[in-house]
């Protein structure tokens, strides 16, 4: 009964979907500080640029963390990183619901991001183990796609719930909630081979029944991302040694900026500055500027999933990049210096659509990141890709935080727009990264570059 149950809690889309819950609500608090500025204003009297370093702090452990955070996965397994992620996550939430000044609102707000800063990476991890290489980017895109529906939670949802519970009562629930995940991922979620109670076994000559060692089944059939055995010359590196090799390699670089301006131009607008650019500047309510960001949340959504399927489905991942950046670019453009508060409505859903979507293309990131590492490291090389996203989210608002204070009060709707020329120079950095991705054609190719004949 015991082993069925394993099995059972083992199948790859179960494993997937329990791993995914707390990955929700890591992209509810990545985008909560939007909606609740107005109330955490009000009581603490913040400034702009602490308010918006307040934002940050979420996003300045999970850069810090993120490798760290693939180490972890590709040592003790996703298992362990997630449930002590969610964990400390849950503690944080609580803690910013019971917080009474600055002070603390950036500590808890910094032991959120601590947190969840493991959980995307890991999921990943749990991906190349048990789903076939050939899906490694349509898996990135749709777990990164649909979490940012986690977000959709932290626009209209979350501006009623602190209408009708207040702030504190809110993220304290959240608090809760994320507790319970935590039990649930420990619970239900096995080992799996490439975890260390596998690897161990591997070295005392046990196996899997109809695998060998190299993650191959009786068969010969690849089972999954990093199950392909190496050539005999390049055993896998240690997790230490493949972090060097990987942070020396120059082709893990341009996914780190396509995703560092990408993401922070999504972030600015919908977790930062977007609700207050949409009541100031083009002059609609409360209300509307939440429906606005979420319809920003379901683009991005939307365009991770399209970028890394037409990815998978083309086995090209530079063109989609290229194409969508440079349509990210032109939007971007047209919302900072074409339209104002005589723009219909329709046409601002639209386009605030069109900005998440085209930011999307940071969902392919990880992808091109891990097939140009070792397939041993899954973790370590998504991990390194991943820091660039959260460095921009942090950095891009911040920035945008610091211009609006320097300026003389009242805030116009002027320097509004100004400021948010900062995100068309994000979509520019995007777009002129994405043609220093080193194309892949949807498979690992480390060995081949790294063995001194052309591809």
């Amino acid at each position: 009964m015991e082993t069925r149950k394993r099995r059972h809690f083992d199948r790859p889309w179960l494993v997937w979907g329990i791993l995914f819950l707390p990955y929700l609500l890591a992209n509810f608090h990545r985008l909560a500080m939007g909606v609740a500025r107005e109330a955490l204003v009000a009581e603490f009297a913040l400034p702009s640029a602490v308010f918006a370093n307040i934002g940050a702090a979420y996003f300045y452990a999970y850069a810090i963390l993120q490798i760290p955070a693939g180490v972890l996965a590709d040592s003790i397994g996703p298992r362990r990183t997630v449930t002590a992620g969610t964990t400390v996550a849950a503690i944080g939430s609580v803690l910013f619901g019971f917080t009474g000044g600055a002070t603390g609102l950036f500590l808890t707000r910094l032991a959120i991001g601590v947190g969840v800063s493991v959980i995307f990476v890991a999921i990943l991890k749990a991906v190349a183990l048990r789903f076939p290489e050939r899906s490694f980017a349509s898996m990135t895109g749709l777990t990164a796609g649909l979490g940012t529906l986690g977000g959709v939670f932290a626009q209209t949802p979350l501006y009623l719930a602190i209408a009708g519970f207040g702030w504190r009562a809110t993220f304290i629930g959240v608090g809760v909630l994320t507790a319970v995940f935590a039990v649930i991922v420990w619970t239900l979620i096995r080992d799996k081979a490439g975890s260390t109670a596998h690897r161990a076994k591997v070295r005392d000559g046990e196996t899997p029944a109809g695998r060998s060692p190299g993650g191959e089944s009786a068969g010969g059939e690849s089972t999954g991302g990093e199950s392909a055995t190496p050539p005999a010359h390049d055993e896998p590196p240690s997790v230490r040694r493949g972090l060097i090799r990987a942070l020396g390699n120059w082709r893990s670089w341009p996914p780190f900026v396509v995703f560092l301006g990408a993401y922070g131009i999504f972030i600015a607008l919908s977790g930062a500055w977007g609700h207050a650019y949409a009541m100031h500047v083009l002059g609609v309510d409360e209300a509307t500027a939440s429906n606005l960001l979420v319809s920003t949340v379901i683009g991005l959504t939307v365009g991770g999933i399209f970028c890394t399927h037409i990815s998978d489905r083309l086995q090209r991942r530079r063109l989609p990049m290229l194409v969508m950046g440079g349509l990210g670019v032109g939007a971007w453009v047209v919302f900072v210096t074409i339209i104002d508060a005589e723009t219909p409505t329709v046409a601002l859903y639209l386009l605030f659509w069109l900005l998440g979507f085209c930011s999307g293309i940071s969902m392919n990131t990880p992808a091109s990141a891990k097939e140009v590492n070792h397939p041993a490291l899954s973790g370590v090389s998504t991990s390194i890709s991943n820091v660039g996203g959260f460095v921009g989210a942090a950095l891009m608002p911040l920035a945008m935080g610091a211009i609006l204070d320097s300026a003389p009060t009242p805030i116009t709707a002027d320097l509004y727009r100004y400021v948010f020329v900062v995100c068309i120079a994000g979509s520019v950095l995007a777009f002129v990264a994405s043609l220093f991705i080193t194309e892949s054609n949807g498979r690992n190719i480390y060995h081949e570059l790294n063995s001194g004949h052309p591809r």
